[in-house]
């Protein structure tokens, strides 16, 4: 499609920070950080 200048693919898990154990604490909310506000390597502008 020459005009669609972007597309946007959804996932959803059912899990999250509820569903952490005490040991798994804040796993989710790092993951999060990682798929939306970018890493070292890409920004979130990159992504």
């Amino acid at each position: 499609m020459p005009s669609v200048r972007s597309i946007s693919v959804g996932c959803w898990v059912d899990t999250g920070s509820r569903d952490e154990t005490e040991v798994e604490a804040g796993c989710s909310h790092f993951l999060e950080h990682l798929l939306f506000k970018g890493s070292d390597r890409l920004s979130a502008k990159d992504i």
